[in-house]
């Protein structure tokens, strides 16, 4: 079984991309496979790689304005040269809007958000949530033509191996109006100050903020806790906040020490996201909310009385 794994990273290795090399080069080692990476060049980033017991690295050309097509196109090469099974990848925003259009490409088999997963003889059992985390899917497939997303926090074993050197090959496309679409306008986006799945204290907010200007005092309070923040998907869904800070089924997958939440009414699809954190705090000033039957400590109160007083005392202490 020879794997493909796309990392995001640009500048440094992430934890995230740490436990994806890890997952994969312990299913190369028990199918006797080869693990080719995907990576953008960077010298840093390929010394850390080269800490797995990897076949090949391929960077991808950094020259271009990368989308979901463009990645698409330099991993199918890669895939095309060498006999590639499996292609995985976090799932991230941006890897999940690539893994559906790279298995339509390949007319490959798509399975997304795997939390599990048990290498049999012929098949692999891939396992992952259903109606938030009330439920837990199993499906079977072989060991070929695969496109899969991988949630974070589902491994532990470190995997790496003795330093040694590796191959490295760059990776280009020869552009020639390949584009199936035409780009009108462009965006650019504030980037995370720190990411969701590594945040060791996170602050949850839900639509009971009840609108955009009212988190200025959740970035206050952030800032002062070293805190990062996320939110539900009705407040994304309002354009309250970014896609990248959704919590939940459809969101990520956080697993922090602190997860104090805010005006979050207790959706399913939502507590999907924060039931790995090891402490949950939620502050909601109905007291027959849902949320309070998921919580290490429920605080009756309104979010606009409480967190004024939070910033005053952390910046008083």
């Amino acid at each position: 079984m020879n794997i493909l794994l796309y990392l995001k990273d640009k500048d440094f290795l992430s934890t995230r991309s740490q436990e994806l090399l890890n997952i994969c080069s312990f299913w190369r080692k028990k199918k006797l496979g080869k693990l080719y990476v995907a990576i953008y060049q960077n010298s840093m980033l390929k010394k850390e790689v080269e800490n797995w017991d990897i076949e090949k690295i391929f960077f991808l050309e950094d020259k271009i304005n990368k989308d979901f097509f463009d990645i698409s196109e330099l991993l199918e090469i890669i895939i095309n040269k060498n006999q590639i099974d499996i292609v995985a990848m976090g799932n991230n925003i941006s890897e999940r809007e690539i893994a559906p259009y790279l298995a339509a490409k390949l007319d490959w088999n798509y399975i997304p958000n795997i939390i599990g997963f048990d290498l049999q003889e012929k098949e692999i059992i891939w396992k992952r949530f259903l109606y938030g985390t009330r439920a837990i899917e199993e499906s079977k497939s072989s060991y070929s033509s695969i496109v899969v997303t991988i949630s974070a926090n589902i491994y532990k074993k470190d995997e790496r191996v003795k330093n040694k050197k590796i191959d490295s090959e760059i990776i280009k496309i020869v552009y020639n109006n390949i584009l199936p679409y035409v780009i009108k306008t462009r965006e650019n986006k504030k980037i995370q100050k720190n990411s969701l799945e590594q945040a060791k204290t996170v602050i949850g907010v839900g639509k009971g903020i009840g609108s955009k200007e009212n988190f200025k005092m959740i970035e206050e309070l952030a800032d002062l806790m070293g805190a990062t923040i996320g939110v539900t998907r009705a407040v994304v869904d309002h354009g309250w906040r970014p896609e990248y800070e959704k919590i939940g089924q459809t969101g990520k997958i956080i697993k922090p020490e602190l997860y104090l939440g805010f005006g979050i009414s207790g959706a399913m699809q939502h507590l999907a996201g924060v039931q790995q954190a090891r402490h949950i705090i939620m502050v909601n000033n109905n007291p027959n909310a849902e949320v309070f039957r998921s919580c290490d400590l429920g605080i009756v109160a309104d979010l606009f009385e409480v967190i004024p007083l939070l910033i005053k005392f952390l910046k008083k202490n």
